[in-house]
């Protein structure tokens, strides 16, 4: 079969088949020549110029190896460094490739528009100072996109700086305004302080070691031109880090940035966090911060800041001047707001709240060694900051320091446990108070500590600088007198109490001004000090002196000091008194009132006062009522006056009923006015007795007590010197004159005396008077006279002379009148058949108390109406004359007479003479002061008869002969001898035998010997 020719058609479609195959395989060959050689050798330069000026365009100039296409990534950019534009700039960027992502649909006047960007291994260089290691950001991972409407989108971004990992994520509007922050590209310049802060900030992060690599990731949106609307958040983490601050762990940072609306501004917010942080200032455990800034709505240019900060087992320590302070805490917490100036970045106003808890605190004195310890259990506190009040003060250098403090309030609390240190020791310690121009209130300040507690409030006005306080106290002051001034110390050192003592008073005080640097803190208190209070101490002692109850008011204003009501009761006493002292003129005045015991001061007297003091014991009390005033530095101007009385007491041993007088006292002397002293019914009155400091003196003192009760007070000197006088009754005495309080030995004493009976040596008188004159070592007795001896009287003077150590120098000078020689002799237990009347006197005009023998002087006796025969001395021949004539020896004695001296204490008489109505007895010769005699006797029988008297002496003188004898030997048993007939006459003699054997034997009894009188 012949085949049908193709159509014309067919043949040319196959023709135009085979030619378009053939185009398409040309064409496919061209696109794989032209992908391998974009691939392999580059874009072409009309491919590039375009990416280069689209980034150019967006403010980067790029300098690179090669740009070519890459399957499946796009146009790659390999090796390449891009820079700023138009800018001599330190900064580069470098990246091995750069993935663009460009729509070509776009392209317009032969341009391009880069969709994206994305960066492996790139990396940052910024040089800012010559010879400075560059600021460095490697092993860059980052995609760009740019967005219509100028938007930018970066996610990710991932970066490498110096060990630390950055990541970031933005999306932007109005992304162009990036190349206008010029900041952000350092450019080719001096150095400026800017690029300084920076390079140090390098160079600390450069000395930051990390436990693992940080984490940084920073999140942005919103629009560069519109910061306000910008959203940001960055956040870093790292498990630890050593930094040249310290080490710190579990290391947490978030900031966040906020848009608060289309009208407000926005809120940067900051949070810091670190699990265990510890640096040279110290260390704190779970710290945490959280700060948040936002422009102010109503201020211009004024950044506004609330912060809170807290963490646990806070602990720092700063040392100054080798003394090391450290503060820890358990809790902290801190929390304020904050306004700065965005001109200067000073502070426009601020608040802080703080809060402590569980707090130890030591601090150390610089320079000393006192250490404080103290456990603050909680403390709040607030501080506000404004320098605008509408109060603020108008001469700002009046203030001094104050001035600095006028823009702040404050207000707190703080409560302490134990606070201690070597001086004090608080149990417990609650401070409150509050800070505002131009007041300090202090709300309340407690403490317990010592035994008791203490409160304290008050307020100080700086513009007036007046401090006022209102305390209470009840704890134990003498704890704390290390504190006090020496004086202070002292005082405190003489205190003790069982119980502390309590005050509670009023304090105000005008504080030197502000601005005197070194003021006299001491003149400056005291001349504006006012003080108002009450103090109250039970069971207490001062100088070991007790007292159960010491209360008083205290008040002190103008330097002066009043205690108008003082209550002292002691276990034995109770007294009331008032005290006024003026520390201007150093003077003050003092009321007593009440009873005094002196027994329990005894232990702070001198040794000799003590000895006094032991003189004295009471039943009862004294009674005292004094006002007392001086100066307290100045003794010689103090004085006194007031009453005494007493009760029932003992003075060396000798009771008293009672004792009262008024009494004065000034410059140095004591006056004791109407003293009235009491013993039982006998008393001692007194218009004035005066003390001066060795002497005393004694104004119209009437006695009717007991001499030697009075000498046993003065002392032994005056007891030696009255004892020879002995009263049965005491005698009515008054005295006038002085006496030394050291030594007797310059008394000007006067005594007048008169009393009943008394005795003085041998002189025993029914009543006498006399006045004695006690002056230096001397004694006078004048006008004495006494009742003695049946009637008789007796009067003369004496004076002694005490000078001589071991004896006392005296003279007498004694007349006595019808003296009944039996009343005499029986008072000296002699016989009592003696009679007689005796007149005479004696002076001895030298004598001394060693004894009778150191008599010299004279003396003359007459005896009438005398039966003296039972005397031995004087009855010797009474048994012969009794034989010649019965009853011739014991006939009266009309009278007996005799002048006699004294030597050497022997009594010498050449005219004794004894007349009777029978005889006449003549007597010459001495008698001893040891009664020994030594005499011629003449017995001259019928001497006297009546007429024939003389006639019958003379015829019986050759009988007289035989009476005149030689008497020696004891007067009380005198031995006689003849004197002219021998004794071998006498035994050839018969009729002389009988009249011998008449005489009186040896061996008859012995008749009690008379002494003569002396004092």
């Amino acid at each position: 079969m012949t085949k049908k020719k193709p159509s014309r058609f067919w043949r040319i479609m196959r023709l135009m088949f085979r030619w378009s195959r053939i185009a398409v395989w040309l064409l496919l060959l061209a696109i794989i020549v032209a992908v391998i050689y974009v691939n392999s050798i580059g874009l072409p330069s009309f491919l590039k110029e375009p990416l280069l000026a689209e980034l150019r365009e967006r403010g980067w100039d790029v300098e690179f190896s090669r740009m070519r296409w890459r399957w499946f990534r796009g146009i790659v950019i390999e090796n390449a460094t891009f820079s700023p534009v138009d800018k001599d700039s330190q900064s580069r960027f470098s990246t091995t490739e750069a993935e663009l992502n460009v729509d070509f649909s776009r392209k317009k006047d032969s341009r391009v528009t880069l969709k994206s960007i994305l960066i492996r291994e790139g990396e940052f260089t910024a040089t800012l100072e010559t010879n400075t290691p560059p600021l460095l950001l490697e092993k860059i991972q980052a995609t760009i996109h740019f967005l219509p409407d100028d938007r930018l989108l970066i996610q990710p971004f991932e970066a490498q700086f110096r060990g630390i990992h950055f990541q970031l994520s933005c999306d932007l509007t109005n992304a162009s305004a990036l190349k206008e922050l010029s900041f952000l590209l350092p450019e080719k310049k001096p150095a400026d302080a800017s690029e300084t802060a920076v390079k140090k900030w390098l160079e600390m992060v450069q000395e930051i070691q990390f436990a693992d690599e940080p984490e940084v990731t920073l999140t942005a949106s919103g629009d560069l031109r519109d910061w306000q609307k910008m959203t940001a958040e960055l956040k870093v983490g790292t498990a630890g880090a050593k930094t040249p601050w310290g080490r710190f762990e579990g290391v947490g940072f978030l900031g966040e940035m906020n848009p608060r609306g289309t009208t407000n501004p926005p809120l940067f917010g900051l949070q810091l966090s670190a699990t265990d942080s510890r640096t040279r200032w110290g260390s704190v455990k779970d710290l945490n911060k959280r700060s948040q800034f936002s422009l102010s709505d109503l201020r211009t240019n004024v950044l506004e800041c609330e912060f809170a900060l807290s963490g646990n087992q806070f602990r720092t320590r700063w040392i100054t001047e080798n003394a090391t302070n450290i503060l820890r805490s358990g809790k902290a917490q801190i929390s304020g707001t904050t306004a700065l100036s965005l001109t200067n970045f000073l502070p426009l106003a601020a608040a802080t709240q703080v809060q402590l808890r569980q707090t130890n605190l030591r601090l150390q004195k610089p320079g000393s060694s006192n250490v404080i310890n103290a456990a603050l259990h909680q403390a709040d506190f607030a501080v506000a900051y404004d320098p605008v009040r509408p109060n603020a003060m108008d001469n700002v250098e009046e203030f001094g320091f104050w001035t600095n403090l006028q823009p702040f309030t404050v207000s707190g609390r703080f409560d302490f446990g134990r606070v201690k240190d070597q001086q004090i020791n608080l149990e417990k310690l609650l401070v409150s108070g509050d800070w505002a121009w131009p007041r300090v209130e202090l709300m309340d300040v407690q403490s317990s500590l010592y035994g008791g507690e203490s409160a304290v409030r008050g307020n100080l006005d700086v513009v007036t600088r007046e401090l006022a306080l209102n305390v209470t106290s009840s704890f134990d002051v003498k704890k704390i007198s290390s504190l006090l001034p020496p004086a202070g110390q002292r005082v405190m050192a003489d205190l003790a109490w069982k119980k502390p003592p309590r005050a509670e008073g009023d304090i105000r005080i005008i504080l030197p001004a502000w601005t005197d640097a070194q003021p006299d803190w001491h003149q400056e208190i005291l001349r504006t000090l006012q003080l108002n209070a009450r103090v109250r101490i039970e069971n207490g002692s001062y100088r070991k002196i007790p007292a159960t109850l010491a209360s008083t008011d205290l008040h002190y204003s103008n330097r002066v000091l009043r205690l108008p009501n003082i209550h002292l009761v002691t276990p034995t006493s109770e007294a009331k008194l008032s005290l006024l002292a003026d520390e201007r003129t150093h003077t003050f005045e003092a009321h007593f009132d009440g009873t005094i015991d002196p027994r329990p001061i005894r232990s702070q007297l001198d040794p000799e006062q003590q000895e006094w003091l032991d003189q004295v014991s009471f039943v009862k009390p004294p009674k005292l009522e004094a006002r007392l005033r001086g100066g307290w530095d100045d003794v010689r101007s103090l004085s006194a006056e007031g009453r005494f009385s007493a009760e029932e007491f003992t003075v060396r041993g000798v009771d008293f009923s009672s004792v009262d007088s008024t009494l004065n006292y000034t410059n140095f002397v004591a006056r004791f006015d109407d003293l009235l002293l009491k013993r039982n019914d006998k008393q001692i009155a007194a218009d004035r007795i005066t003390l001066h400091t060795n002497r005393i003196f004694f104004d119209n003192v009437a006695s009717t007590l007991d001499p030697m009760l009075v000498a046993d007070i003065i002392g032994e000197e005056v007891v030696e010197v009255l004892s020879p006088y002995v009263f049965a009754e005491p005698p009515h005495v008054l005295l006038n004159g002085s006496l030394g309080l050291q030594t007797i030995d310059d008394a000007d004493m006067r005594f007048q005396i008169a009393g009943g009976k008394f005795q003085w040596g041998l002189l025993h008188a029914d009543s006498g008077s006399g006045e004695a004159n006690w002056i230096d070592e001397t004694l006078t007795l004048t006008n004495l006279h006494a009742m003695a001896y049946g009637g008789g009287t007796l009067a003369g003077n004496a004076f002694l002379d005490f000078s001589p150590q071991v004896r006392a120098d005296y003279r007498l000078d004694v007349t006595f009148t019808n003296v009944d020689v039996q009343s005499a002799v029986l008072s000296l237990n002699g016989t009592n058949e003696v009679e007689g009347l005796l007149n005479g006197a004696l002076t001895v005009n030298f004598a001394d108390t060693t004894g009778l023998h150191t008599w010299q002087g004279y003396g003359r006796g007459e005896l009438t109406d005398g039966l003296i025969w039972e005397m031995p001395v004087f009855g010797i021949f009474t048994p012969v004359l009794n034989a010649i004539v019965p009853g011739l020896g014991k006939s009266r004695a009309r009278s007996a007479t005799a002048d006699f001296i004294i030597t050497n204490g022997v009594a010498f008489s050449d005219d004794l003479e004894i007349r009777s109505s029978g005889f006449r007895m003549q007597y010459r010769g001495t008698l001893s002061h040891e009664l020994e005699i030594n005499a011629r006797v003449i017995a001259e029988p019928l001497r006297d008869t009546w007429v024939v008297g003389k006639l019958l002496s003379t015829a019986l003188l050759p009988l007289s002969k035989l009476f005149e004898y030689k008497v020696t030997g004891p007067a009380h048993d005198p031995q006689m001898k003849p004197v002219y007939v021998p004794k071998v006459l006498m035994m050839t003699l018969r009729p002389f035998k009988t009249i011998k054997g008449l005489l009186p034997d040896d061996d008859k009894d012995e008749i009690q010997a008379v002494p003569i009188l002396a004092p």
